[in-house]
């Protein structure tokens, strides 16, 4: 078996024991701690978390959570582990601070599911203001109306999939075109737990904690990168940067110098919001960073996602069949045991491939990653940025 292999936690527990036992091995550690979240079925979930200060004069602070969407958790656990053994302990901490966040959403994770225990998808939950609950989203009332079905699921096709034709060179789902579907969801809805992409109706205690710890910290700092780690949009095994869902742009001298896209293109791709198949969101965790930073801190924040499935528009449209039917299936259960096993398995592996292949892929492009980011980060708080 390849040796890379070893980062992949086999359960939520398990993750939580590899987690913190790398986390206590890297000396420097001044914090290491958890924050419990509340369950009805579940006596012990925790978000699991260690803090690295800068042993000199603070400069950078970087931040790595993962587990937002819980069945993603696995692939972000393994990076966490890859850097907690492998390339923290093998930097200069000198002027970097580095905060650690392991299964943003443990209940999704010890579960195999996107959303919390209170159907909210995490990743449109996050806000320092929190001004987002009170926004209304009509559009996304209309569809959810239109296309979900309030039953059990009782086969693979959902009402969205079963809408789909394909007129004059277009594709329709009834009379409405992909791009009105994603404007009209994607970023989020704070109406109604039963819709997809519910957000809330107020901040899931982990994302309230993650925002009161970024506040606590960041201050000294003058450069600030937060990185959430994802899978499923974007080509199978290619990682894809995303800065949509930040209300304040990311530092473009910053961001050239730690992200030199030609150089690195076989690392990564950079995926504006606007490119197809992609969206902006309202709530991700990404978006807290800008707006816990002062006027004159400089901040990157981004997504890192790793495809899983494709990005063409059949990969897209199986995509958003799963996630339709297995939202229907958290409010109205399944027709069958039989159903649930195959559909369960189907949309698992849209979040974490069984490919050997793929998770290897992830690790090595996470190596080169994050090698790059700490080798670019600037060294001193008065130095100017070098390009």
């Amino acid at each position: 078996m390849n040796r890379d292999l070893r980062f992949y936690p086999d359960s939520y527990d398990d993750s939580r024991l590899r987690f913190c036992k790398a986390a206590k091995s890297v000396d420097g550690a001044s914090g290491l701690g958890q924050w419990s979240v509340p369950s009805k079925t579940h006596s012990d979930l925790t978000v699991d978390w260690c803090w690295f200060p800068a042993s000199g004069e603070p400069v950078n602070l970087i931040v790595v959570t993962s587990g937002v969407h819980g069945a993603e958790a696995y692939a972000g656990a393994a990076i966490q582990n890859l850097l907690l053994t492998e390339i923290i302990p093998s930097i200069d901490r000198t002027n970097t601070g580095l905060l650690l966040v392991h299964a943003m959403n443990p209940f999704g994770f010890a579960q195999g599911l996107r959303c919390t225990e209170n159907h909210v998808n995490l990743n449109r939950n996050f806000s320092v203001s929190g001004e987002i609950y009170t926004e209304r989203n009509i559009l996304a009332k209309e569809f959810n109306r239109h296309f979900l079905r309030r039953e059990p699921v009782d086969g693979p096709r959902s009402r969205l999939l079963s809408s789909v034709r394909r007129e004059a060179g277009g594709v329709y789902f009834d009379q409405y075109t992909l791009d009105e579907l994603i404007k009209a969801v994607a970023p989020g809805q704070f109406e109604n737990e039963g819709d997809l992409e519910f957000g809330g109706f107020r901040p899931e205690p982990q994302a309230q904690l993650l925002i009161d710890k970024v506040r606590e910290i960041a201050k000294p700092y003058k450069t600030i990168f937060g990185f959430d780690i994802h899978t499923g949009l974007g080509d199978r095994g290619r990682l894809h940067l995303l800065t949509g869902g930040c209300r304040r742009p990311n530092d473009p001298d910053l961001f050239r110098q730690t992200f030199k896209i030609e150089e690195d293109r076989d690392v990564y791709e950079f995926t504006p919001p606007k490119a197809n198949g992609f969206y902006s969101v309202k709530g991700a965790a990404s978006g807290i960073y800008g707006d816990l930073a002062s006027a004159d801190q400089r901040v990157v924040a981004m997504t890192l996602e790793f495809g899983t499935n494709g990005h063409d528009f059949e990969k897209q449209l199986e995509s958003l069949n799963y996630m339709v039917l297995e939202l229907q299936a958290r409010h109205h259960g399944y027709a069958s045991k039989e159903i649930e096993d195959k559909l369960r398995k189907a949309t698992f592996e849209l979040s974490f491939p069984s490919d050997e292949a793929w998770r290897l892929q992830v690790i090595e492009t996470s190596r080169k990653f994050f090698s790059n980011v700490f080798r670019r980060l600037p060294k001193k708080v008065d130095s100017p940025l070098d390009f």
